[in-house]
């Protein structure tokens, strides 16, 4: 691990990307370790919007085509 990145909400779907392969792309949304699989997706599906594509820079670039 050569970094971390704080987010507010689950981080998932995790990929580098970018002209020079050094663009972390990661998928948040508001999710509850508490609530279980059903009651979160309910919520996500209904609720309020909380879905962000959150981006930074990463130390390392990619290491080759996906």
């Amino acid at each position: 691990m050569l970094a971390t990145v704080p987010l507010d909400r689950a981080g998932f779907a995790c990929a580098l990307g970018g002209a020079d392969g050094r663009t972390l792309f990661t998928l948040a949304a508001d999710w509850r370790m508490a609530d279980g699989f059903e009651d979160n997706l309910e919520r996500l599906l209904t609720g309020p919007e909380t879905g962000q594509v959150c981006t930074a820079r990463a130390p390392a670039a990619h290491a080759g085509h996906p």
